[in-house]
């Protein structure tokens, strides 16, 4: 995605491979990130809590 001009971090960047998805969405929410995944469960976590981190 950089090489599209977007700002991308991976999650291990921040020391964070082993973290629940709990932490990575709080930490996407304190960043102002958006969360680009293929794991479903952030996706379900934002339809339920519709507030959050914008999920792709």
């Amino acid at each position: 995605m950089r090489y599209a001009g977007y700002d991308t971090t991976h999650v291990v960047d921040f020391g964070m491979a082993n973290a629940l998805d709990g932490v990575i969405w709080n930490e996407a929410i304190s960043r102002s990130a958006v969360l680009v995944t293929k794991d479903r469960d952030f996706s379900l976590l934002r339809a339920a809590k519709r507030q959050g981190p914008i999920v792709l």
